[in-house]
């Protein structure tokens, strides 16, 4: 039990962690900054592959609620970022 659990927190904080960073990705090419979109793409595209190797490889029979668990990280990370941050300032 304890151990589906730290799986299904590892796969939200990751998808959290994920769209966090994707957010800003798509700021910086709003903001037409090419080297910071860059380093954000690569960062996404590996974890993106690392994520479905992992899901593919090691989840067994969770393969759907922890895709469900992942995309609540991904709705989150998003979340948090549009709503705490607007224009690349923190909103106070």
């Amino acid at each position: 039990m304890i151990s589906v659990l730290l799986t299904y927190l590892i796969y939200f904080a990751v998808g959290f962690a994920q769209d966090f960073i994707i957010t800003f990705y798509y700021q910086a090419i709003a903001k037409e900054k090419a080297a910071s979109s860059a380093a954000l793409s690569t960062i996404i595209t590996l974890v993106n592959i690392f994520v479905l190797y992992a899901i593919l490889n090691n989840v067994g029979q969770q393969v759907a609620s922890v895709i469900i668990v992942y995309a609540l990280g991904n709705g989150a990370g998003t979340f948090t970022v549009v709503k705490w941050f607007k224009g690349g300032k923190r909103k106070r």
